[in-house]
Parts: C-alpha cells; structure tokens; sequence
C-alpha cells in the first residue's frame, strides 16, 4: 500500500474528528446558553414577585399609616394616590416580563447560531476529508504512471 494512502487516511480521520468535536463543542455551549436562560426567566419571575410583595407590603403600611390621620376610604387624594402606586408597580412588573421575553429570545437566536457552527464545522471537516482523500488519489495517480 502507498503511504500516500495512509497519510490521506490519517489527515481525513483527523479532520472529521475534529469537526465531531467542533459541533460537540457548539452543542454543549447552545445546551449552556438554553439552561442561562431558564435561569434568567426564573429569575426575572423573582423580581416580579418581589416587587409585587414590596407594593403589597408598602400599600398596607401607606393605608394604616393615612388611616390613623383620617378616613382614608374617603378620601380621593388617598385613592388617587394608592391607584398610582399601583400602576407604578404594574408598570414596573410589566419591563421587567418584556425584558425577560428580549433576553430569552437572545438566548434563542444564540444558541441556534452555536449549533449551525457546529454543524458548519462539520461540514467543513467532511469536505476537508474528501479532499485529502482526492489530493492522494491523484498523487498516486502521478507516481505510478
């Protein structure tokens, strides 16, 4: 057997092993951008709900407080006052949900973007292979002629 072959083999199963580790590699990095992302949205749940509990809990303290000076039932300013403060926090709830949504489809279009390298890799690896096997087929064709 001509060595060219098996220097072609060599080079051919080198290339397409790396472009198995390449799309591995991009994988498992889509894999780790996709769980960031639960992560996040878990997350920005937390903080909508915190802020939630922090209008409740504010609210009660606003109402008793009012409450000791005056009927705060009432009272328009005190209900104008209690209905702002709750599309203050609404309205806050609300950029914290459409932020969420923005990273989350991020994350997506990255991870998406990771694999499709992987997979171009690949791709590329198995032309490489070809190649070596084509370079070598002809270098064997003028060396024994």
């Amino acid at each position: 057997m001509n060595p060219l072959w098996i220097i072609a083999g060599l080079q051919a199963t080198s290339s397409v092993i790396g472009g198995i580790s390449s799309m591995n590699t991009a994988d498992l990095n889509a894999y780790n951008t996709e769980t960031d992302d639960i992560y996040q949205k878990a997350q920005a749940k937390e903080l909508a709900r915190a802020r939630m509990d922090e209008w409740r809990q504010a609210t009660s303290s606003n109402v008793a407080s009012m409450s000791m000076n005056r009927d705060i039932g009432s009272s328009v300013s005190v209900e104008a006052f209690l209905k702002k403060q709750k599309e203050v926090a609404a309205s806050d709830v609300g950029r914290m949900q459409n932020v969420s949504y923005a990273k989350s489809l991020q994350s997506i279009a990255s991870a998406a973007g990771q694999r499709r390298e992987g997979r171009d890799a690949f791709i590329g690896s198995l032309f490489d292979a070809g190649s070596s096997i084509y370079e070598a087929k002809y270098k064997v064709s003028q060396t024994e002629y």
